[in-house]
């Protein structure tokens, strides 16, 4: 079963748009500002896909 998040995936891409069009921003205030996981938020903004988004292996 996945893990599920306290965060929306619009949560997530708006951090990302905020830090793409402004990337001296800090991720720390990204974090506490848009309330999303680090490890998620950092994966995204360095090209990882979300879950839904990746290609079946099976």
């Amino acid at each position: 079963m996945p893990k599920s998040s306290n965060y929306t995936e619009e949560q997530l891409q708006r951090a990302v748009d905020t830090y793409k069009s402004n990337s001296k921003l800090k991720i720390m205030s990204l974090l506490q500002e848009f309330k999303v996981s680090y490890v998620t938020l950092y994966g995204r903004i360095n090209g990882k896909k979300s879950r839904t988004m990746r290609v079946s292996l099976n």
